[in-house]
């Protein structure tokens, strides 16, 4: 799958001190998350509730080989130690930067409160992303900027991390999924994504998803797996017209690959 097919011999240690601080971040974040509002949480772990974007998280925490199966299988964080010295060390194949990226800041900026803004103008990001921002600007995704009077701890982020926004949808001009809908012609698609955001939620709505699914097979076959129930009383023919507008939609509405 391509969000293990990036080669990190090649990833820099500027890099990877991103990556780092990255995992670091969301590992803490979602311990606290775990802690302050979920309920009888083992201290260290985390529980994704099976909720698209926490999934997102503790696959990304897995790929980077920094998050294991804890106390009754709950996801189970490495210290921020630990996370930074495997990232720095990691050889075998894992999401690419942008990936991780995609990931990371299509989550914070939605979820788990103090959100990371994804706004073109300068910002000043909450003091959580204080590490992250130190290495997103060692990397140039960001420079600096006075952002309401403080010169010190304003950003902006620069066109380096255009491709990453516009991949999950915060920046560009992408199609709106409003006007991709008024393209459908099935009349099965168009009653789907009417009724039922399944499908938007575990694919448009899922930065990591979307960044792992980079050919048409990839998609389509993901495709059939999550709506089998669905399109099985549907014939053959219609099936596969079905997922064809299907992956039309969701290529138009986000681009694949990152």
């Amino acid at each position: 799958m391509i969000y293990l097919s990036c080669d990190w011999t090649k990833i820099s240690k500027s890099e990877r001190r991103l990556i780092a601080e990255v995992a670091v971040e969301l590992a803490e974040r979602l311990c606290w998350y775990a802690e302050e509002v979920q309920i009888s949480i083992p201290k260290g772990h985390f529980h994704n509730e099976g909720h698209g974007p926490l999934e997102n998280s503790e696959s990304l925490l897995y790929d980077l080989d920094v998050c294991f199966p804890g106390e009754e299988g709950m996801p189970k964080p490495l210290p921020a130690e630990e996370i930074r010295k495997v990232i720095m060390e990691k050889v075998t194949p894992g999401p690419s930067v942008k990936q991780v990226l995609a990931s990371y800041i299509g989550f914070r900026a939605d979820y788990l409160g103090e959100c990371l803004p994804t706004c073109k103008e300068p910002f000043v990001p909450p003091e959580i992303y204080s590490k992250v921002m130190k290495e997103l600007h060692a990397e140039g995704y960001v420079s600096k900027r006075n952002a309401y009077g403080d010169a010190e701890n304003g950003y902006q982020w620069t066109n380096k991390i255009a491709p990453v926004m516009v991949a999950i949808a915060m920046w560009g001009d992408l199609p709106t999924r409003e006007e991709n809908f008024a393209k459908l012609t099935h009349k099965e698609s168009k009653e789907y994504f009417e009724n039922d955001w399944g499908y938007y939620n575990v694919f448009s709505n899922n930065p990591y998803a979307q960044a792992k699914l980079a050919t048409y097979e990839e998609c389509i076959t993901s495709l059939k797996g999550s709506l089998k129930q669905w399109l099985s009383k549907y014939p053959q023919d219609e099936q596969e017209l079905i997922l064809k507008e299907f992956y039309e939609y969701y290529r138009e509405t986000k681009p694949l690959g990152l």
